[in-house]
């Protein structure tokens, strides 16, 4: 029920760079396109980059380019989900970045009340919160874990370090690393590198560690606006176990070596619960 009390004028520039990485996706990837496309907040950029599929994902990325000319689709060889969402970033042209798998979709009201609350905030990155949904009934048996997962009790909704709001929810237990599930300044991406570690799964437990480690402005909305698929063959549900495990432990390498560079050990609180999460 949310309604803008100050409705934006459009000025012709980018506010939010929406980016969708795209593979094998051809069921889900309409729905979740046209749910950005008919954002309330309409000075956004939707690009679509389909990271190598081999079924008819491109051609409904195609299709769906016809119909807004604020789509841009790109088709490159598969290079991974790090690769294809950094590949974004790189032609990004908004205030704000934000990240949608295609298998998922998002509100109607998403972009505006994010950009009018970063915006008041003068914010660099801004969380907020998902709804998880099921495929079907054996997925949400096995997986069932996750129908909560995205749910948060403490309040974040002051404006924080990153690195006190990542103390506050490591202590109470509710850090959920999500690239999804935030919008982040594309200047504060810039200025720091942010970029995903390409060959790995879970990447986002690295790239939001490091994004809270130099963000001095943040805040967390506790609202629903995204809405999170589970299905049997995505990468949160696949088995690769062996893959999952190496990828967890490059993450725990890297992070050590990144805390001895940027001398984390002198913040002792954020060292404390960066160790623990290690």
């Amino acid at each position: 029920n949310w309604q803008n009390d100050t409705p934006f004028q459009s000025g012709g520039s980018v506010k939010i760079s929406v980016i969708i990485p795209v593979y094998n996706t051809e069921k889900y990837v309409e729905e979740c396109v046209n749910s950005v496309i008919n954002n309330t907040l309409k000075d956004i950029e939707i690009i679509c980059i389909n990271d190598g599929s081999t079924d008819n994902s491109l051609a409904v990325l195609n299709s769906l380019k016809e119909k807004d000319s604020r789509i841009t689709v790109i088709d490159k060889e598969n290079g991974g989900l790090s690769d294809t969402r950094n590949r974004g970033i790189e032609i990004a042209r908004g205030e704000y970045i934000s990240f949608i798998d295609s298998d998922d979709y998002i509100h109607p009201k998403t972009y505006e009340y994010l950009y009018k609350t970063a915006k008041e905030k003068n914010l660099e990155q801004l969380y907020f919160s998902a709804k998880t949904f099921f495929d079907s009934e054996n997925v949400f048996e096995r997986f069932s874990h996750f129908d909560e997962l995205y749910k948060r009790s403490a309040d974040y909704s002051k404006v924080a370090t990153g690195r006190q709001m990542f103390i506050k929810m490591s202590n109470n237990s509710e850090f959920r690393p999500s690239a999804c599930m935030l919008i982040s300044s594309r200047d504060f991406l810039n200025r720091f590198n942010l970029r995903f570690e390409k060959g790995l799964l879970h990447e986002d437990n690295l790239f939001i560690i490091q994004c809270l480690t130099y963000a001095k402005r943040v805040s967390y909305e506790n609202v629903n606006l995204y809405f999170r698929r589970m299905r049997s063959d995505s990468i949160s549900t696949g088995v690769n176990g062996i893959k999952r495990i190496y990828s967890y432990y490059k993450i725990i390498k890297i992070l050590e070596q990144f805390a001895k560079s940027e001398n984390l050990k002198n913040d002792k609180e954020f060292f404390e619960a960066l160790k623990y999460r290690l």
